[in-house]
């Protein structure tokens, strides 16, 4: 979910600057068909859970972020 002051109207009214980020099980730029058809995509059965690491970075402020640097684990 991407909402960069993209949404003028109703509810957010340009106000709004935030990003979700949701688990995928595949990362083709050709959509979750291609890589089932490719066999890379991940399946996950019902119930069935999954573990994973992520690691993002916040940058806060109005100015272009020019770079950052790894603060470690």
């Amino acid at each position: 979910m991407l909402e960069f002051q993209g949404l003028k109207d109703y509810p957010f009214y340009g106000r709004c600057y935030v990003m979700g980020v949701e688990p995928c099980s595949t990362f083709s730029e050709e959509g979750l068909l291609d890589s089932i058809e490719k066999g890379v995509a991940m399946r996950i059965e019902p119930a069935q859970s999954k573990c994973f690491s992520l690691k993002l970075t916040v940058f806060e402020g109005r100015r272009n972020n020019t770079g950052h640097r790894d603060c470690g684990d």
